[in-house]
């Protein structure tokens, strides 16, 4: 059993999704719930330290992207 980390397993397991019809590849293109509420929680955390430190605190979070669109 390939790993679930692998990039290209992923990406087969994601085509062969929509090969099935349970979604499509514009479903693919929003970000999951899951990334969004760790996005706020993101941005709480880093607007929390910034007062705590009295200076901006950079927030970087990585981008959602679709894993099938190059």
């Amino acid at each position: 059993m390939k790993q679930l980390y692998d990039i290209s397993a992923v990406q087969r397991l994601l085509r062969d999704g929509i090969v099935k019809g349970l979604w499509t590849m514009e479903d693919l293109d929003k970000p999951p719930p899951g990334y969004i509420e760790q996005l706020a929680n993101w941005k709480a955390a880093c607007r929390l330290e910034s007062c705590r430190l009295g200076r901006e605190v950079p927030c970087n979070f990585p981008e959602y992207k679709n894993p099938l669109r190059d």
